[in-house]
Parts: C-alpha cells; structure tokens; sequence
C-alpha cells in the first residue's frame, strides 16, 4: 500500500477529491505523523475526560465556531451521526428525518429500532433540493418526534434554511440534528453560506472534506441555540461508546492544526481560491454540451452530461485516463468536484482545459437509459436492505420500502452508466 500511495503522490494525478488538504503537505499538519503519533500516556491528556492539551484544543474549535459544546471525532462523520441520534432519541421512539439523509443515518435509526417518518425534497435532474421548512412545520404540527435530522448542506451544495427549519422544531420542542458533513467551511467568508451551528442543536461536520486536516477527522458540535433538553453527559457517553478507546493523535493534532490556520489566516485563507473559482466559472460558461450546475457551496463543482452524448461516468473515465484528474464522484447524468483551499491555479486550469476540450468532441445524440427487465421481479416487493450507490451513500430505496416502477428505473439507468448498485 505504501508504495502504491507514494507512487499515486509522485504522479501527475490531480485530485479534484477530499481529503481537503489534496495532498498539498504546506496546508496540513501533521505529515510527519509517526513523530507525534502516541496514546494516553501521563500528561497528554484524554480525548473523552480532558483537562489538558486536549481540552485546549477542544476550546479553540469551539471558540472559532462559537458553540455550547464541540468534541473531536476521529472516525469520522460517521461515528457523530451515530451519538447524536443516539443521544436525542428512545429506543423504540420516532425520528423524522430527510429521505436524502447519508446512510450512517439511517443505520443509526435501525441500530435504535426508531420508527421513522420522511421529509422527502424534492428531486431535480438527480440532484436533492432543499428542505422545504413549511413541510418540517406540517409534519411537525400532528405528530411528535425525537428529534429531526437533516443533511445540509447535500452531497451537491444544496444548503436547506436551518434557522427557520431550528425555530419551527424548537417551537414544538423539538431538537435538530444537521449533519452538514460536507460543510465545515461554512461562515468562514461572506461568500459561503452560514454554519448550521448558529441555529441547530447538533451539528456533525467532517473536517477532512473540505478543510485541509486528515482524513476521518470531524467535529460535533452543540450549538448555542440547542434546547435545554440537550444533555453535554449523553452526547459524551455515546461518543465513547461508539468512537474509538485509542484516538488517533495525528488526528487530534490535524484538527487542532487546521484550526489555528483558520484562525491565523482568516478570510485570507480563501482569497486565492475564489479568484480561481470565479476564473473558472468565466471561462467554461459557453460550454455547448457540459453545463454547470449552479449550488450553494463555492466548494463543489457540478457538471451535467445530461443534454450530452455520454453518461457522467464516462466523462469521469475520460478526464482520469486522458487528463488525469481523479473526481469526488460520477452519478449518471453528472459529475462532482471538490475544490478547497488548497486547490492551485493549476489544478483549476487543468480541470477548466479538460473540460473546454472534451466539450468538443461531444454531441446532443440520446444516450440509452437502460433495462428494467432484469429486475422486473422485485416490483413491488419490500427492500432487504437499502439500495444505493456509493458515495454518495443515500438510498435509491431504503429498507422495507417498496420497490415501485420509479426506482427500478433509477437502478436501470445506473446500471447502463456502469455505477455499482449496493444492497441488491
């Protein structure tokens, strides 16, 4: 593995993918991880009882996010939706949750046996909108829940209004969970949208997407709007039961790192990178055949291959194998990539080149949306498990629904793109 890693560093490859650092050693610390890398040995303090270093760094993060309380995760976002759930809900309650919500999610709710209601977005050209707060509030207005939780911002860039969705589930006492996962970046420049942290209970956020710190690093966070029903005892003993009894302090440490950058750096941290995001943006606006799919989130560029000749799959084959830039991800109809700040001028003008050149070479012609035959069997019955591709992780069918003429659709034409299908 060693080899194949270095290999993959020293090479011309481009990534247009987390971990948010993209490999650039100046932006995260630590890289020289065996140096640092201990456990709990006297006067290093403990992630889970800390008074210390850790506790210092713990302090920094939730100075600089401006929360109640915020804890390191080390296993990811993962392991915050799993403590989060766990500590604002029964086992046998009721959760409401986002039909667009990452899996983590909802194996969260089956490990805690919740019956479960949906709030379902709506679903344009594959992608998830926003969270309609009106639908929160009608859901909300006959029933009570455990708790509600939402993804935002999506897999895309789509940001939901957290602070009405927040009074409207505090108004019915209510708690709110976001998992904004992929918006750690959040509220750090006027250009990016506000952290979910000023107005829900808890907030999960995995640093390493789009901050430059290590892979599997996070943050959870209770916010300082969070009911008085949030207990800081809960969220702690859940976090210990289901997060790892030797904490990486590489991980610690690169979250810590990155904290203090943005705290040295400020908006500055990120003036280069709109200037590159902005030039980009100019410059592949005419594109006959790729389009731009414009979110919320500066961070992820949306491609779609819809109104083209090819799948985004294959876009992603080609952009790889002749232009070597590896993508985030490839969905049928369109492509996403991460950029952060420590994406070069390079790197975007790679991207944009590639882009204008295979733009092209395409055509209108209709692609073929594939065969349903093959599953033909399975209309109507109940799911065994959830049905998705992966990233991003979200359900085409979630376990024990049933199977209608839509989904097999789905499955059909992301079979013909060549995407894998998990839990069929």
């Amino acid at each position: 593995m060693y080899e194949q890693l270095t290999a993959l560093y020293n090479s011309n490859e481009y990534p247009m993918h987390m971990p948010g650092h993209k490999r650039q050693t100046g932006f995260c610390q630590p890289f020289d991880a065996v140096k640092i890398d201990i456990t709990e040995i006297p006067g290093y303090d403990d992630l889970y009882s800390p008074d210390g270093i850790i506790k210092e760094a713990l302090d920094r993060a939730s100075a600089l996010y401006d929360t109640k309380d915020t804890f390191f995760l080390v296993n990811g976002s993962t392991v915050g939706i799993l403590t989060a759930v766990y500590a604002l809900t029964r086992q046998h309650g009721r959760i409401l949750m986002a039909r667009n919500c990452h899996k983590s999610v909802y194996h969260a709710a089956e490990l805690r046996e919740l019956s479960i209601e949906y709030i379902v977005p709506e679903f344009n050209a594959g992608i998830y909108d926003a969270i309609d707060p009106k639908a929160v509030e009608h859901m909300l207005s006959s029933n009570r829940y455990d708790a509600v939780v939402i993804t935002s911002p999506t897999y895309e860039g789509i940001v939901s209004d957290i602070e009405k969705i927040a009074d409207i589930c505090h108004g019915s006492d209510t708690p709110l969970i976001v998992d904004e996962a992929h918006g750690a970046h959040f509220g750090f420049h006027e250009r990016f949208p506000q952290s979910a942290v000023k107005y829900a209970d808890i907030v999960i956020q995995s640093t390493h997407k789009t901050l430059p710190t290590l892979t599997q690093t996070g943050l959870l966070h209770i916010g300082k709007r969070a009911l008085d029903s949030i207990s800081r005892k809960e969220v702690l003993k859940y976090l210990q039961m289901f997060q790892t009894s030797s904490p990486s302090y590489v991980l610690m440490c690169s979250i810590d790192s990155c904290i203090k950058r943005i705290e040295e750096s400020g908006d500055n941290l990120w003036k280069d990178f709109f200037i590159y995001r902005d030039e980009f943006d100019k410059s592949i606006k005419d594109m006959r055949y790729l389009k731009l799919i414009k979110t919320d989130d500066p961070c992820k560029i949306i491609i779609s291959t819809k109104d083209s000749s090819i799948y985004a799959t294959k876009l992603a084959d080609i952009l790889l194998n002749e232009y070597h830039i590896q993508l985030e991800m490839a969905s049928a109809a369109y492509i996403v990539a991460i950029v952060t700040c420590c994406d070069t001028k390079e790197g975007f003008g790679r991207f944009e080149k590639a882009l204008l050149d295979i733009d092209k070479r395409l055509t209108d012609n209709k692609k073929h949306d594939g065969e349903t035959d093959r599953y033909k069997y399975l209309l109507h019955t109940k799911a065994q498990d959830n049905i998705y591709i992966y990233p991003p992780g979200i359900p085409i069918v979630a376990k024990g629904e049933s199977i209608d003429e839509k989904a097999l659709d789905t499955i059909a034409l992301y079979e013909a793109a060549g995407l894998k299908i998990r839990g069929l």
